[in-house]
C-alpha cells in the first residue's frame, strides 16, 4: 500500500482542479499546526490514550478526569508518514469497493439527521429504524453514492443500543462500504461480528472491512474517552477511522477561516497520531465538516461560502498529507424545504468540493441545515452529482472524438442522425434523468409535475423495486441474535 513519503511530494498527489491555497501557504497552516499541537496541547479524557501517547513521546500533564497532551513535531509527522495515502473501501462484493485516491470521488447521503421527510405524506418526522433500512437500500440503487453513511439514529430503538439497531438495517439493504458510529468499544465489537457474519466469516472481514468508524474530536482541542478508545479498537482492528472537526468559526473555533483551518488541522492529525501508536500503518481518513456560525443567530450557515472555503481548503490539506479526505458539503443548504435555496447552495457546496479533490461529500439529501433527510431532495442530489462528474470529466481529444473522417463522410448539408459515429457513442451523453426537456405542451400534457415530485416518485420506484445484494444464508438471523445478546447482557428493554 502506498505511503506518505515526504512534504515536499504535495504537489504530484494534489487534485487537478481548484487550488485555493499556495504551497507557501499550507506550509504556514502545517507549522501553526504543530506549534497549537507542542504548546497549547490537546486534553485527553481516556487513560489509556494518555498512556498510549507518552509512549510514544508526547508530553502528558495528568488533571483530574483527563490529561493535557502536548505532541511534539516528529511525533505527528512519523504518524503522517505511516498512515496509508490510498484507501480501499470495501464493499461486501469487490464490485462494491470504492477507492479512494488523488483524482476519485464518490458522493454520499448526509449522516446523523434526527428527523425525515415522509415519502408518503409529506410531513417531517422522526427517523426511525425503517428509515435505517430504507435510506440504505434507496442509496443501494444509486450508482454516484459509492460509499454509504448513516443517515440517522432510529428514535423508536432504545438508546443503549442504538448504534447496533442501526447497523443492522444498514447491513441488510447495502452492499456498500457504510460509515458509522459504535458509541463504544463493547458495541464496536458487536458491530464487527454482524459484518463479518454479512461478509461470510470474520477471516473475510479482516481482510476486507466493510464498514468504517467517523469518529469526532470535540472543538475546542478535546478528545473525549469514547471517541479516543473506539479509534483505539478500530485500528487494532484494521478498520479505518474518519477523523472529523466539527468547529463552528466565531464558536468554537476562531472566527477567522485560518485560524480554524489550524485548530481542526490539530484536531484530526492528534487523533491520527492516536490511531498510528495504536496500529502503525492502520487506514485513517482525513475529514472536515466545519462550518462558519451565524453570529446574529448563533446557528451553523451551512449554506454560507465560508462553509465551503473551509472544507475545500481542507482538501488540500489532505493532499498535503497524502491522505483520503472525507468532507461534509454535497447538498448542505441551510433552507427548511426542497427550493430554490436547497438546490442553490447544495450544488454549489458540492461542486467547489469535488473541484477542489475530496473522495468522499456526504451531504446528499439534506435539508434543514442536515437536520432533515429528504428521499425526494436525495434523487434530486444524485442527478446533480452526475452532472458534476460529468463537467469534470471535460472533453476527451483523440482521433475518435474529433471525428474527421465522420465529419467528411456527412458533408456540408447532411446529418449524423443515423451515422454509426452517433450510434457507438450516444450512450456518453448525459440523458435528462429527473430534468424535463419535452417541449412545453407535452410538459402540461403530463400533468406539469415539477421535479420535486418527479423525485419523490422516483424514490418511491426504487424503495418498491430495488433488492440489494442478498446477505449470506442466516446472516440476518445472526445478526438479530448478537443485537439481543447486547441487549439482554445490558437489561435493555427492547
Amino acid at each position: 500500500m502506498a505511503k506518505y513519503g515526504t512534504k515536499a511530494g504535495f504537489d504530484s498527489m494534489a487534485s487537478s482542479g481548484l487550488k485555493l491555497l499556495s504551497n507557501d501557504e499550507l506550509d504556514s497552516l502545517h507549522y501553526a499546526t504543530l506549534q497549537v499541537l507542542k504548546r497549547t496541547g490537546i486534553k485527553v479524557e481516556s487513560r489509556l490514550a494518555a498512556e498510549l501517547f507518552e509512549s510514544g513521546g508526547a508530553s502528558v500533564q495528568k488533571g483530574d478526569g483527563y490529561a493535557l497532551v502536548k505532541i511534539p513535531a516528529h511525533l505527528v509527522e512519523d504518524s503522517i508518514q505511516s498512515a496509508p495515502s490510498t484507501i480501499t473501501f470495501y464493499g461486501r462484493t469487490p464490485e462494491d469497493d470504492f477507492v479512494a485516491e488523488p483524482n476519485r470521488y464518490s458522493f454520499t447521503n448526509v449522516g446523523v439527521v434526527p428527523s425525515v421527510v415522509d415519502l408518503k405524506s409529506g410531513d417531517m418526522r422522526p427517523f426511525v429504524k425503517q428509515d435505517s433500512a430504507d435510506v440504505a437500500r434507496l442509496c443501494d440503487a444509486l450508482a454516484e453514492v459509492m460509499v454509504f453513511e448513516r443517515a440517522g439514529l432510529p428514535t423508536d430503538c432504545p438508546t443503549e443500543s442504538i448504534q447496533l439497531h442501526n447497523f443492522e438495517a444498514m447491513l441488510a439493504n447495502t452492499s456498500k462500504h457504510i460509515m458509522g458510529c459504535a458509541g463504544s468499544v463493547e458495541k464496536f465489537n458487536c458491530i464487527v461480528q454482524m459484518a463479518a457474519e454479512c461478509c461470510g466469516s470474520l477471516d473475510t472481514f479482516n481482510d476486507r472491512p466493510c464498514i468504517t468508524m467517523n469518529l469526532t474530536v470535540s472543538s475546542p482541542l478535546f478528545i473525549v474517552a469514547t471517541c479516543s478508545d473506539i479509534t483505539i479498537a478500530a485500528a487494532r482492528q484494521g478498520v479505518n477511522v474518519v477523523g472529523i472537526s466539527m468547529t463552528m468559526a466565531g464558536g468554537t473555533s476562531p472566527v477567522t477561516l485560518a485560524g480554524t483551518l489550524v485548530q481542526s488541522n490539530a484536531e484530526i492529525l492528534s487523533l491520527l497520531v492516536l490511531n498510528q501508536l495504536a496500529n502503525k500503518g492502520a487506514p485513517y481518513t482525513y475529514s472536515q465538516t466545519s462550518v462558519m456560525m451565524d453570529l446574529k443567530t448563533g446557528l451553523g450557515a451551512l449554506g454560507a461560502p465560508e462553509t465551503g472555503l473551509i472544507n475545500a481548503a481542507s482538501a488540500q490539506l489532505a493532499q498535503y498529507y497524502r491522505l483520503p479526505y472525507w468532507a461534509g458539503g454535497a447538498g448542505y443548504n441551510d433552507s427548511k424545504i426542497v427550493d430554490v435555496q436547497a438546490i442553490l447552495e447544495g450544488t454549489l457546496n458540492a461542486l467547489f468540493l469535488a473541484l477542489a479533490g475530496a473522495n468522499i461529500i456526504m451531504g446528499g439529501g439534506s435539508i434543514n441545515s442536515i437536520l432533515t433527510f429528504d428521499y425526494g431532495k436525495m434523487v434530486i442530489d444524485h442527478e446533480m452529482f452526475r452532472y458534476i462528474r460529468k463537467m469534470i470529466e471535460g472533453i476527451q481529444i483523440n482521433e475518435e472524438t474529433l471525428a474527421l473522417d465522420v465529419i467528411d463522410q456527412v458533408g456540408p448539408g447532411g446529418n449524423y442522425l443515423m451515422h454509426d459515429h452517433t450510434f457507438n457513442h450516444m450512450r456518453d451523453m448525459t440523458p435528462a434523468g429527473l430534468f424535463c426537456r419535452t417541449g412545453f405542451e407535452q410538459w402540461v400534457g403530463a400533468g406539469r409535475q415539477d421535479m420535486y415530485e418527479r423525485a419523490r416518485e422516483k424514490a418511491a420506484e426504487m424503495l418498491s423495486n430495488h433488492k440489494p445484494r442478498a446477505l449470506p444464508e442466516g446472516a440476518a438471523d445472526r445478526m438479530r441474535d448478537i443485537v439481543a445478546a447486547f441487549e439482554k447482557e445490558k437489561g435493555i428493554d427492547a
